[in-house]
């Protein structure tokens, strides 16, 4: 008996030496992600310009037909990610946004141009509709616009467009004429 209780004594006292510590611990959680590039785009089929423009070979200065999308911040036609690269093209012209620019400027452009010519109505794709009687030939220009505000969302798109038709082509017929330019947007 007198064992089991120097062996009880024993027992207590190594767990009374064992009691717990003071203070605390501490660890690091590290997460880790890489953003990538990417864009919400938000365009539209198709932009038309506005209707009630006229033309005629007598014109000094003939009326540009304008097309503006995008413009409102809360309304762009892209949304990206801060720094990635977008390339434009549109008919033969193209340029780009560099990639990889944290610190762009508030605001900057793309604008390319070149000689489109619209197509008299009904005479599309046809053979001959090329015809200098059925083509109001000249020269467009779009300009995307990139904003970058500091405490923004992102970089944002927008775009103006205009078709501005050669002066003095008076073998056009008299109708309505119209013409597409396609524009591409990689990212």
């Amino acid at each position: 008996m007198k064992k089991m209780i120097l062996l009880a004594a024993a027992v207590s006292m190594s767990f009374a030496s064992a009691g717990r510590s003071e203070g605390g611990a501490t660890t690091d959680l590290v997460f880790n992600t890489q953003v990538v590039a990417g864009c919400a785009v938000s365009l539209a089929g198709q932009y038309a310009s506005q209707t009630g423009a006229t033309y005629s070979g007598t014109d000094a200065s003939p009326e540009a037909l304008n097309i503006s999308a995008g413009e409102a911040a809360s309304a762009p036609l892209l949304r990206c990610q801060t720094g990635t690269g977008v390339s434009i093209s549109a008919g033969e012209a193209a340029q780009g946004f560099t990639g990889g620019q944290m610190d762009s400027p508030d605001a900057s452009t793309v604008a390319l141009s070149g000689d489109m010519s619209l197509v008299l109505d009904g005479w599309a794709n046809t053979y001959n509709s090329n015809d200098d009687n059925k083509t109001l030939r000249g020269a467009y220009s779009v300009v995307f616009t990139k904003r970058n505000i500091a405490g923004g969302n992102g970089d944002t798109y927008a775009l103006t467009a205009a078709f501005t038709p050669s002066r003095g082509q008076f073998e056009p017929m008299v109708g309505n004429y119209s013409g597409t330019l396609n524009v591409a947007i990689n990212y």
